[in-house]
């Protein structure tokens, strides 16, 4: 008989407060690190950070005069002006990737974190 884990308080506030950027692939994973990580006692999925997904972020933040706009909001931006400019391919010669100098793989990683379509999903 298989025994069904309880989970520890707060436990799925954690789960519904996250982002979830990997979607129903880090959901999976996260429940895998948990479940060999509790060895029988309730899960508690303390390696997710809290989203803020109900803080409203103000797109500029004013800083001595000048105003900034988010580290994540500025790449997201710069990556879809690169993606322009290659006609939205992430990889190969004329791709993206190539054309900001880095590896096809961790821009696509990068993309899935900050919400950028890319490939059929665009």
């Amino acid at each position: 008989m298989v025994e069904i884990p309880t989970l520890a308080a707060g436990a799925m506030d954690k789960l519904i407060n996250y982002s979830w950027p990997g979607n129903v692939r880090e959901l999976q994973n996260a429940v895998e690190r948990a479940l060999i990580l509790s060895k029988k006692n309730p899960l508690i999925f303390d390696e997710l950070v809290e989203s803020a997904r109900n803080v409203v972020v103000p797109s500029m933040l004013q800083t001595n005069g000048k105003k900034m706009e988010p580290f994540d909001q500025a790449i997201s931006r710069h990556i879809m002006q690169a993606l322009e400019a290659t006609g939205g391919r992430v990889g190969g010669e004329k791709g993206t990737a190539k054309l900001l100098n880095m590896n096809a793989s961790t821009l696509r990683t990068k993309m899935r974190k900050l919400g950028i379509p890319f490939g059929e999903k665009r």
